[in-house]
């Protein structure tokens, strides 16, 4: 990032958080490959707030739920950050890059999606890209604030930006306040496997089989993050009425192969896409 200009949008709570989540994706759709600047959106929300990640089962009273993956938010004020950028890398590269960047504001980007910060952990993040821009958000449950003199060094300019109109997005916001936005809810299956790692990610993949033969449904979630960010989803839906065989789990696992997943490694899917087959097979037998 040290060749891209920083250009920060630093907003007051005058709106609520969907207003902000469409704001990030907006800038990220909009875009170009061979922009050179970074923008980053710093917000601020004082009152109690909860945000589930994308991958998390919805928990009951939640109003909202963000584009990136890792842990469930809960926190009586929100200091939120999103750095939206063109970027050829990968997750794990992105996450390296991140950790570089915001090292200089004391804010660390810890195991399993939480954030450190003075010593103790005070919030989540999460990272994804759409097509070839990065997306990461920073969701921190205490009052910082920040100097963006202090990442001067590692951009070649700097431009802080205390006005948008919001308001324009008024006819989106349905979208991010609906049930069916917010409201996913894993299931137990018939079957089930736990994926998880020794920093605290996990997955879990669910089945419901259908006539001892048939994949009936299929849930996913977890702690963890992935680009293409509705991959996960897609791919588990994909399997829904399949055949209980070694050709679907194999193709499982290869669709994963095909996703960009932070958190948990190829063999750790993989190893647990086999003990899911295992078990269904039980079922079936």
């Amino acid at each position: 990032m040290r060749y891209y200009s920083l250009k920060v949008y630093s907003l007051g709570d005058e709106f609520e958080y969907p207003y902000i989540q469409i704001l990030t994706e907006y800038l990220a759709s909009n875009m170009r490959m061979s922009d050179r600047e970074v923008k980053m959106i710093y917000y601020k929300y004082g009152k109690p707030i909860n945000i589930l990640g994308y991958y998390n089962s919805y928990d009951g009273y939640s109003r909202y739920r963000r584009i990136t993956g890792g842990p469930p938010f809960k926190g009586r004020f929100l200091t939120y950050i999103s750095l939206i950028h063109p970027y050829y890398r990968g997750l794990r590269d992105l996450y390296k890059d991140i950790s570089w960047l915001f090292s200089d504001l004391g804010i660390g980007l810890g195991s399993a999606g939480y954030i450190n910060y003075d010593g103790d952990i005070h919030g989540v993040y999460g990272l994804t890209k759409l097509g070839g821009v990065a997306i990461t958000e920073i969701l921190i449950d205490i009052d910082i604030d920040i100097d963006f003199r202090d990442l001067e060094g590692k951009f070649i300019g700097l431009d802080v930006n205390e006005e948008y109109d919001l308001s324009r997005f008024d006819r989106l916001i349905w979208r991010y306040i609906n049930r069916n936005w917010i409201g996913y809810s894993y299931e137990e299956g018939d079957v089930e496997e736990f994926l998880g790692d020794r920093e605290g990610y996990y997955m879990k993949i669910s089945l419901d089989i259908y006539e001892d033969l048939y994949i009936r449904k299929a849930y996913i979630e977890g702690n963890f993050n992935a680009s293409p960010p509705s991959g996960p989803y897609t791919l588990v839906a994909s399997i829904k009425g399949g055949q209980i065989n070694e050709l679907l789990f194999h193709q499982l696992k290869i669709g994963f192969k095909n996703i960009d997943v932070h958190g948990i490694d190829d063999d750790t899917i993989n190893s647990g896409i086999d003990r899911l087959f295992e078990k269904a097979l039980e079922v079936v037998k």
